[in-house]
């Protein structure tokens, strides 16, 4: 189950109830959930792994939508940017 922003969702392991937060995406497939649990009128977050949540209510966030390009403003003139200097080498 892919879970939204905003979901209420319950964690099928520890039985903790909260409201995703965060969803991240790792490049071995494995995808982690930041959920806020509030316990005693404060507010925990614990980073659980997806495949343990279950949804519980939809998502309150919704996705955002492609907006219409905005027209380009000029801040001025800028510098081009500079590379970093390692260290060991000098400043020209």
């Amino acid at each position: 189950m892919v879970v939204k922003l905003g979901q209420k969702v319950k964690d099928r392991c520890t039985g903790l109830e909260g409201t995703v937060l965060d969803r991240t995406e790792y490049l071995d497939g494995t995808v982690d959930v930041l959920i806020e649990v509030v316990k005693d009128g404060e507010p925990q977050r614990h980073l659980l792994d997806e495949w343990g949540l279950e949804a519980i209510a939809p998502p309150v966030a919704e996705e955002p939508q492609a907006s219409a390009p905005k027209e380009a403003t000029s801040g001025g003139p800028h510098s081009a940017p500079r590379r970093a200097i390692s260290c060991g080498q000098d400043r020209k």
